[in-house]
């Protein structure tokens, strides 16, 4: 293999490693679940009146917890392939402890969500049907 060719080999394999080393991060930045973002767009699509406001709220605070443990998760699986700070050891400890918390924050998301569903009349209710994402309601 000349210089060359294996010069321009190296560095598309440092490429290709250095975007999955950096995908995760691309992902997770991508996701908008329970970002502010979609929160004031979901809020503006379904006109929340002031009567929901704790229902919404209820429903808002489980969703960026649900969000926060879906993002622990990541991080574990990225530490136990390796990322930049790898769990010590094969023990997966870690790993399994945020994926009992996100199923926990899931189930809280799906009930702030049902009593929010609940709080809001019949057209407020097809525009949820229609908006929101089966993540953003714990399922």
């Amino acid at each position: 293999m000349t210089s060359a060719i294996r010069r321009r080999y190296l560095l598309q394999v440092a490429a290709g490693f250095l975007s999955l080393t950096v995908l995760p991060t691309i992902v997770l930045a991508q996701s908008e679940l329970g970002s502010p973002e979609r929160i004031r767009q979901v809020k503006a699509e379904l006109g929340v009146k002031d009567t929901q406001a704790g229902p919404w709220s209820d429903y808002v605070a489980a969703l960026e917890t649900y969000r926060q443990a879906v993002r622990d998760v990541r991080e574990a699986e990225i530490e136990l392939m390796g990322g930049a700070h790898a769990i010590e050891g094969s023990d997966d400890a870690v790993l399994k402890d945020r994926q009992t918390a996100r199923l926990l924050a899931k189930a809280a998301l799906k009930t702030r969500y049902e009593a929010f569903y609940g709080a809001l009349d019949p057209d407020q209710q097809q525009i949820a049907d229609a908006t929101l994402t089966a993540g953003e309601c714990g399922r």
